[in-house]
């Protein structure tokens, strides 16, 4: 009992504000949040109930990674305006379209809300101690990582004598499998720490990854011939910040040298091989992107302090 949700949205015409006296009746429940959050996974054991329990409700689930979630607020705001552009990423994003030629948008600011909502509605009341959710949080996150065609892994960051941040990646090893290789080979030999940041393009893209001198004017593969490996697949395209490719030379010349996205930069696509992207430290990439710099190199020392082939707690 799903509704096509892209229809729904193309016939509204106004925007939505925070759901006040909606009665019970036809709706399409929309829960979207991080899927390590109890509170989301609160809010979605209620959707489900509700789905399950009334004809005329349905539900959709939305569970992500950290940095999709954040982005997915993002289309929302921008495909609903009106209270969505202000809701922020510490709460699950909880909303309901009615059906019909006229469909009305009832939005939860809170997660809360969205509960004393189907109490007040529907007399659902949830008792169950938040750790389960909490233990259920974390056993979609182990189940999400198991999922086969993916590998995960974390890179940590400084710039000069500030605490470090970390940047957790999800590689498409389904479609890149060699070259996530190539990455993860990188990453164990130890070779990434201490290497620089030394290009930060202006509101697209920071890039690192000469194993040599740092300088940018290096960027062999550990393994194969010193004029780079193959372009492996154009498949995963540039189309949001976070994404991770390999810098190149022209064809076929993929070495050590990597970059990270800071916005859609479509006219990478066949051109670069994107083979993973970022899921968790977006705020900490924004920071980097925006270093001063001199001729694209940053005048501080924003630098790789250390990796690991491993995805740690809060994706």
């Amino acid at each position: 009992r799903v509704l096509f949700f892209g229809l729904v949205a193309a016939a509204m015409g106004s925007t939505a504000n925070e759901a006040l006296g909606f009665v019970a009746g036809p709706c399409q429940l929309f829960i979207v949040g991080k899927m390590a959050d109890a509170q989301y996974q609160q809010a979605a054991a209620c959707a489900t109930y509700l789905a399950e329990q009334q004809v005329q409700v349905t539900a959709t689930l939305e569970p992500y990674f950290e940095t999709q979630f954040e982005q997915r607020i993002k289309e929302l705001g921008h495909l609903y305006g009106g209270a969505f552009c202000a809701h922020k990423p510490v709460e699950p994003l909880c909303f309901g379209v009615t059906p019909g030629p006229q469909p009305r948008v009832m939005y939860f600011r809170t997660h809360n809300k969205f509960l004393g909502w189907a109490k007040k509605v529907y007399q659902y009341e949830d008792k169950t101690n938040l750790a389960l959710y909490s233990r259920r949080a974390r056993a979609a996150v182990q189940a999400a990582l198991a999922e086969p065609g993916k590998q995960y892994c974390t890179v940590m960051i400084q710039v000069d004598e500030e605490p470090p941040d970390t940047l957790a990646f999800e590689l498409f090893a389904d479609i890149c499998p060699q070259t996530c290789k190539n990455f993860l080979a990188m990453i164990s030999s130890g070779k990434l720490s201490d290497c620089p940041f030394h290009r930060i393009v202006e509101g697209a893209w920071v890039q690192t990854g000469d194993l040599v001198d740092g300088s940018g004017g290096n960027s062999a593969p550990l393994e194969g011939p010193p004029e780079g490996f193959r372009d492996e697949s154009f498949q995963a395209q540039h189309t949001t910040p976070g994404i991770l490719g390999m810098a190149n030379r022209g064809e076929n010349s993929n070495g050590s040298q990597f970059y990270i996205t800071l916005r859609a930069l479509p006219f990478l696509n066949g051109k670069c091989v994107a083979f993973g992207r970022v899921i968790r430290g977006m705020r900490a990439l924004k920071v980097l992107g925006q270093l001063a710099t001199v001729n694209e190199r940053p005048t501080a020392n924003a630098r790789i302090v250390g990796a690991t082939t491993s995805l740690g707690e809060g994706a």
